[in-house]
Protein backbone atom coordinates (compact mmCIF):
# COMPACT_ATOMS: atom_id res chain seq x y z
CA UNK A 1 0.00 0.00 0.00
CA UNK A 2 1.29 3.48 -0.85
CA UNK A 3 0.91 6.53 0.96
CA UNK A 4 1.26 9.84 0.95
CA UNK A 5 0.86 12.97 3.32
CA UNK A 6 1.84 11.37 6.76
CA UNK A 7 3.50 12.82 9.63
CA UNK A 8 6.82 11.95 11.26
CA UNK A 9 4.97 11.73 14.74
CA UNK A 10 7.36 11.56 17.78
CA UNK A 11 5.94 9.44 20.99
CA UNK A 12 5.78 12.66 22.80
CA UNK A 13 3.75 14.21 19.92
CA UNK A 14 1.07 11.29 19.77
CA UNK A 15 0.90 11.24 23.66
CA UNK A 16 0.24 15.30 23.43
CA UNK A 17 -2.91 15.02 20.55
CA UNK A 18 -4.71 12.12 22.59
CA UNK A 19 -4.26 14.19 26.11
CA UNK A 20 -5.39 17.36 24.25
CA UNK A 21 -8.83 15.18 22.91
CA UNK A 22 -8.83 13.63 26.26
CA UNK A 23 -9.11 17.40 27.75
CA UNK A 24 -11.98 18.03 25.20
CA UNK A 25 -13.68 15.31 26.31
CA UNK A 26 -13.59 15.51 30.15
CA UNK A 27 -10.57 17.43 31.86
CA UNK A 28 -11.06 15.14 35.13
CA UNK A 29 -9.83 12.20 33.00
CA UNK A 30 -6.68 13.25 34.31
CA UNK A 31 -7.96 13.69 37.97
CA UNK A 32 -9.87 10.51 38.97
CA UNK A 33 -8.49 7.15 38.97
CA UNK A 34 -11.25 5.31 36.15
CA UNK A 35 -10.53 4.37 33.21
CA UNK A 36 -11.82 6.03 29.45
CA UNK A 37 -15.80 5.33 28.73
CA UNK A 38 -15.36 4.94 25.02
CA UNK A 39 -18.60 5.12 24.08
CA UNK A 40 -19.15 8.05 26.37
CA UNK A 41 -15.92 9.87 24.24
CA UNK A 42 -18.07 8.05 20.59
CA UNK A 43 -21.11 10.40 21.80
CA UNK A 44 -18.97 12.97 22.08
CA UNK A 45 -17.11 12.98 19.12
CA UNK A 46 -20.02 12.18 16.90
CA UNK A 47 -21.64 15.60 18.54
CA UNK A 48 -18.35 17.38 18.49
CA UNK A 49 -16.86 16.52 15.21
CA UNK A 50 -19.63 14.48 13.13
CA UNK A 51 -18.51 10.99 13.48
CA UNK A 52 -20.55 8.30 13.20
CA UNK A 53 -19.90 4.57 15.03
CA UNK A 54 -21.09 1.20 13.74
CA UNK A 55 -20.14 -1.36 16.81
CA UNK A 56 -21.62 -4.42 15.13
CA UNK A 57 -20.40 -4.47 11.47
CA UNK A 58 -19.74 -7.57 9.35
CA UNK A 59 -16.26 -6.31 8.13
CA UNK A 60 -15.67 -9.90 6.49
CA UNK A 61 -12.05 -10.08 4.97
CA UNK A 62 -9.25 -8.67 3.17
CA UNK A 63 -7.77 -9.86 0.04
CA UNK A 64 -5.34 -12.26 1.91
CA UNK A 65 -8.08 -13.82 3.45
CA UNK A 66 -7.04 -11.63 7.04
CA UNK A 67 -9.71 -10.76 9.29
CA UNK A 68 -10.95 -7.27 8.87
CA UNK A 69 -11.69 -5.79 12.59
CA UNK A 70 -12.11 -2.01 12.20
CA UNK A 71 -12.19 0.69 9.53
CA UNK A 72 -11.78 4.15 9.23
CA UNK A 73 -13.62 6.30 6.60
CA UNK A 74 -12.56 9.74 6.12
CA UNK A 75 -14.95 10.67 3.57
CA UNK A 76 -18.15 10.10 6.07
CA UNK A 77 -15.86 10.12 9.12
CA UNK A 78 -17.33 6.48 9.65
CA UNK A 79 -15.50 4.24 11.98
CA UNK A 80 -16.58 0.36 12.10
CA UNK A 81 -15.61 -2.31 14.27
CA UNK A 82 -16.46 -5.79 13.15
CA UNK A 83 -19.07 -7.77 14.93
CA UNK A 84 -16.45 -10.70 15.88
CA UNK A 85 -15.03 -8.47 18.99
CA UNK A 86 -18.54 -6.81 19.88
CA UNK A 87 -18.66 -8.69 22.71
CA UNK A 88 -14.40 -8.63 24.05
CA UNK A 89 -14.52 -5.18 25.55
CA UNK A 90 -10.79 -5.34 25.85
CA UNK A 91 -10.05 -5.61 22.12
CA UNK A 92 -13.47 -3.34 21.40
CA UNK A 93 -11.67 -0.85 23.35
CA UNK A 94 -8.19 -0.99 21.70
CA UNK A 95 -9.07 -1.19 17.80
CA UNK A 96 -11.65 1.46 18.26
CA UNK A 97 -9.07 3.67 20.20
CA UNK A 98 -7.04 2.88 16.87
CA UNK A 99 -9.81 3.97 14.53
CA UNK A 100 -10.11 7.22 16.15
CA UNK A 101 -6.47 7.63 16.23
CA UNK A 102 -6.37 7.60 12.46
CA UNK A 103 -8.92 9.95 12.40
CA UNK A 104 -7.13 12.50 14.67
CA UNK A 105 -3.88 11.71 13.07
CA UNK A 106 -4.28 11.11 9.63
CA UNK A 107 -6.98 13.15 8.04
CA UNK A 108 -4.49 14.31 5.24
CA UNK A 109 -2.90 10.99 4.81
CA UNK A 110 -4.09 9.63 1.31
CA UNK A 111 -3.69 6.20 -0.28
CA UNK A 112 -2.98 5.83 -3.54
CA UNK A 113 -3.69 3.27 -6.66
CA UNK A 114 -6.78 2.34 -4.50
CA UNK A 115 -10.48 2.67 -5.05
CA UNK A 116 -11.20 4.46 -1.93
CA UNK A 117 -9.32 6.33 1.12
CA UNK A 118 -10.60 3.81 3.71
CA UNK A 119 -8.49 2.60 6.44
CA UNK A 120 -8.38 -1.04 6.96
CA UNK A 121 -7.23 -3.03 9.65
CA UNK A 122 -6.35 -6.03 10.69
CA UNK A 123 -5.15 -7.91 13.66
CA UNK A 124 -1.48 -7.56 11.77
CA UNK A 125 -2.27 -3.54 11.77
CA UNK A 126 -3.50 -3.26 15.56
CA UNK A 127 0.05 -5.12 16.52
CA UNK A 128 2.39 -2.50 14.65
CA UNK A 129 5.55 -2.35 16.67
CA UNK A 130 7.71 1.23 16.38
CA UNK A 131 10.76 -1.57 16.16
CA UNK A 132 9.08 -2.78 12.37
CA UNK A 133 8.44 0.26 10.90
CA UNK A 134 9.58 -0.06 7.40
CA UNK A 135 7.04 1.64 5.43
CA UNK A 136 5.15 4.61 5.92
CA UNK A 137 2.21 2.46 6.14
CA UNK A 138 3.71 0.63 9.08
CA UNK A 139 4.36 3.78 10.25
CA UNK A 140 0.83 4.86 10.28
CA UNK A 141 -0.02 1.61 12.09
CA UNK A 142 1.97 2.14 15.08
CA UNK A 143 1.05 5.66 15.27
CA UNK A 144 -2.52 4.68 15.27
CA UNK A 145 -1.83 1.95 17.55
CA UNK A 146 0.43 4.35 20.11
CA UNK A 147 -2.50 6.98 20.01
CA UNK A 148 -4.76 4.25 21.34
CA UNK A 149 -2.36 3.17 23.77
CA UNK A 150 -1.99 6.77 25.06
CA UNK A 151 -5.78 7.44 24.82
CA UNK A 152 -7.37 4.49 26.91
CA UNK A 153 -3.68 4.34 29.28
CA UNK A 154 -2.99 8.16 30.17
CA UNK A 155 0.42 8.01 31.20
CA UNK A 156 -0.58 9.90 34.86
CA UNK A 157 -3.67 7.85 36.07
CA UNK A 158 -0.94 4.69 34.81
CA UNK A 159 1.36 5.70 37.07
CA UNK A 160 -1.01 6.43 40.07
CA UNK A 161 -2.94 2.83 39.31
CA UNK A 162 0.02 1.62 39.42
CA UNK A 163 1.33 2.95 42.58
CA UNK A 164 -1.99 1.63 44.24
CA UNK A 165 -1.58 -1.53 43.24
CA UNK A 166 2.22 -2.26 44.12
CA UNK A 167 1.54 -1.54 47.62
CA UNK A 168 0.44 -4.71 47.74
CA UNK A 169 2.91 -6.08 45.95
CA UNK A 170 5.92 -4.59 48.10
CA UNK A 171 8.41 -7.42 46.37
CA UNK A 172 8.75 -5.98 43.54
CA UNK A 173 7.78 -2.36 44.25
CA UNK A 174 10.41 0.49 44.20
CA UNK A 175 9.78 4.27 43.86
CA UNK A 176 6.96 3.15 41.66
CA UNK A 177 7.90 1.36 39.54
CA UNK A 178 7.77 -2.64 38.67
CA UNK A 179 11.38 -4.32 39.57
CA UNK A 180 11.03 -8.06 37.81
CA UNK A 181 13.72 -10.78 37.99
CA UNK A 182 13.45 -14.31 37.42
CA UNK A 183 12.50 -15.94 40.59
CA UNK A 184 9.03 -17.47 40.30
CA UNK A 185 7.18 -15.59 43.02
CA UNK A 186 8.30 -12.08 40.72
CA UNK A 187 6.65 -13.75 37.85
CA UNK A 188 3.74 -14.77 39.07
CA UNK A 189 3.49 -11.30 41.11
CA UNK A 190 4.28 -9.69 37.72
CA UNK A 191 1.13 -11.09 36.04
CA UNK A 192 -1.09 -10.80 38.99
CA UNK A 193 -0.06 -6.58 38.80
CA UNK A 194 -0.36 -6.73 34.82
CA UNK A 195 -3.96 -8.58 35.41
CA UNK A 196 -5.35 -5.95 37.97
CA UNK A 197 -4.22 -3.12 35.58
CA UNK A 198 -5.68 -4.48 32.65
CA UNK A 199 -8.97 -5.27 34.25
CA UNK A 200 -9.16 -1.45 35.53
CA UNK A 201 -8.10 -0.17 32.18
CA UNK A 202 -10.25 -2.34 30.08
CA UNK A 203 -7.49 -3.62 27.82
CA UNK A 204 -5.74 -6.62 27.17
CA UNK A 205 -2.88 -7.47 29.28
CA UNK A 206 -0.32 -7.42 26.01
CA UNK A 207 -1.48 -3.73 25.35
CA UNK A 208 -1.28 -3.10 29.56
CA UNK A 209 2.61 -4.62 29.21
CA UNK A 210 3.34 -2.48 26.09
CA UNK A 211 2.22 0.74 27.34
CA UNK A 212 4.11 -0.09 31.11
CA UNK A 213 7.11 -0.50 29.05
CA UNK A 214 6.46 2.50 27.06
CA UNK A 215 6.50 4.60 30.34
CA UNK A 216 9.74 2.94 31.39
CA UNK A 217 7.67 1.41 34.60
CA UNK A 218 9.07 -2.22 34.40
CA UNK A 219 12.83 -2.35 34.83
Amino acid sequence: MRISGIEYLSKEDIEARSRTLLSQFNPKCFQALQNIPMRKLCDYLTGAFGLSFNLKAALGYTADRSKILGTYCPVNKRVSIDMSIAWHEDRLNFTLAHEIGHWALHSKVKILNCSSNNFTDTEYGLTADRKKINTDADRMEWQANHFAACLLMPAGVVKEVLLKVLQKTSSLAKDGRIYLDELQYSVSDFKNIIKSLSDFFSVSPQAMEYRLNELDLII
